[in-house]
């Protein structure tokens, strides 16, 4: 039996994420106790310490390394004390142990050395606690000894980002299969249920990401379910569709790369969309959103459309991947109505570092970049879930794909 004690956390880490991902045949326990402190006691701490850095920085012998970790430990302390006294946040102390056990000590070093690995790799500290085992273990199980020193402190933000707040799954009854979950079981998501908020969805991801080939995929799959769809499609990206699926009146696509240039017409188009809705349930699709951002016309008829979409059995899809850009066009005024008005945020790899905070997320823009091709994170209700998006064999064979050209 050995113990790991975690020694450092980088702030933008979701821990427990990376605890999921570690291999099955590793067995261990882990015990998390977090304990809030006294703001006043803890700038005091902050601030003396910062006194005693500048002082050492002063005296220190001209040995690079340790002008870092003082410059570092420095820097730390003052960010620290900063979202204390400026930004009222709480501060918390926290310590994580984790406990392995084998009946061989060499498959036990080897086991606690590839933990170590693991999060050194992802910028999590962790040291063995020698001499101290008996210590860690009695901390380690559900006595509440909590006898050991607590190593970390944390903002309310930083502990935050160590919870995923994922949920496990979404099964709906009558819903379309998005995609996988790391535990290889079905996301089945019904965006017409009454227990939503709305239909709607946004799609974000960079290019090559995935993000076109799941809406693709997805889009075949409401067909297979009878439910009407137009496609807004501004890149001619889409209109393979039309031969896959001739003579149906289930998908319409519309090329709007020359249309949108003109105001009136592009108008014209979403006001009579909206007008045949109701009669039965219908998904409308708006491929690369930030295309309209350069006019504010298209742009307050697609808002408009969500004010009465819900009443009229219908949702609109729209897809970007030039967050930035639709973000910045009026600051971001109609860009945040469409994404306050989804219910559905499905969001692929991107550069998401500007926009983060106008997301309205419970993840860090880091978690984000941690994303494969083809993986995205669902949010839905405030709770985030992670899929991996691949098709069946029928689905690979009609859009004439193999899994490297996900994208």
């Amino acid at each position: 039996m050995s113990s790991l004690q975690i020694t450092a956390i980088p702030e933008f880490i979701y821990f427990l994420d990376v605890i999921k991902d570690m291999p099955q045949r590793i067995p261990f326990s882990m015990s998390i106790y977090i304990s809030k402190q006294d703001p006043i006691k803890t700038i005091n701490d902050l601030t003396f310490s910062i006194g005693i850095s500048r002082s050492e920085e002063k005296t220190i012998n001209n040995n690079q390394r340790d002008i870092d970790i003082i410059q570092k430990s420095k820097e730390d302390a003052s960010e620290l004390r900063k979202k204390i006294q400026t930004e009222n946040q709480e501060i918390y102390s926290i310590k994580i142990i984790l406990t392995f056990c084998s009946f061989n000590l060499n498959n036990l070093y080897k086991n606690i050395q590839s933990v170590k690995s693991n999060f050194y790799s992802k910028g999590i500290m962790s040291e063995i606690t020698n001499f101290r085992h008996l210590s860690y273990y009695l901390d380690n199980i559900p006595l509440k000894y909590n006898n050991t020193e607590q190593k970390i402190y944390m903002t309310t933000d930083s502990l935050s980002n160590i919870f995923p707040f994922y949920i496990q799954n979404i099964i709906d009854e009558n819903g379309i299969i998005v995609g996988k979950t790391d535990n290889n079981n079905l996301c089945i998501v019904d965006i017409f249920s009454n227990k939503y908020e709305n239909s709607n969805i946004c799609i974000f991801g960079c290019s090559g990401s995935g993000k076109s080939f799941f809406t693709k995929l997805y889009i075949i799959r409401n067909y297979f379910w009878g439910i009407k769809q137009i496609v807004l499609d501004v890149e001619d990206e889409y209109s393979f569709l039309n031969s896959i699926f001739n003579n149906t009146d289930k998908i319409k696509i519309i090329n709007m790369k020359e249309i949108i240039k003109n105001s009136n017409e592009a108008c014209k188009i979403l006001k009579k969309i909206q007008e045949n809705l109701g009669i039965e349930k219908t998904i409308i699709y708006i491929d690369e959103v930030w295309k309209y951002s350069s006019n504010e016309d298209l742009l307050s008829e697609i808002f408009n459309m969500y004010k009465t979409i819900r009443k009229k059995k219908a949702a609109i899809v729209t897809i970007t991947q030039d967050v930035l850009d639709f973000f910045e066009y009026k600051n971001g005024r109609y860009a945040k109505s469409i994404l306050n008005n989804s219910c559905f945020k499905y969001f692929f790899k991107a550069n998401y570092t500007e926009v983060i905070n106008d997301l309205g997320v419970k993840f860090a823009k880091e978690k984000l970049n941690y994303l494969k091709k083809g993986e995205t994170i669902l949010t839905v209700n405030n709770n985030n879930l992670k899929v991996s998006i691949k098709p069946n064999d029928f689905e690979r064979e009609i859009m004439y794909v193999d899994d490297n050209s996900i994208g």
